[in-house]
């Protein structure tokens, strides 16, 4: 598939195994919205296809956490 600009596609070197499956490290700890550790870092570096389960945003805070705040900044889960 092809994506406008600003989207700029990457290779599958992205994805070569790294020090923790393709990720140089963990995620970091204390994910915000009360993530689960463990989910984030399968999704994050132990995986190549999908994501979270559909709703699993219902599990966390991040509804409560983020409604009426105006803009929210996201972060990488692994470099920050």
């Amino acid at each position: 598939t092809v994506y406008g600009e600003p989207v700029v596609m990457g290779d599958e070197s992205i994805m070569s195994k790294k020090a923790y499956g393709t990720c140089a490290h963990p995620v970091q700890k204390d994910l915000r919205y009360k993530c689960d550790e463990d989910k984030a870092n399968k999704i994050c570096c132990h995986n190549r296809h999908f994501a979270e389960h559909a709703g699993y945003w219902k599990e966390t805070s991040w509804i409560n956490d983020v409604k009426g705040k105006g803009p929210v900044e996201y972060y990488d889960s692994v470099s920050g």
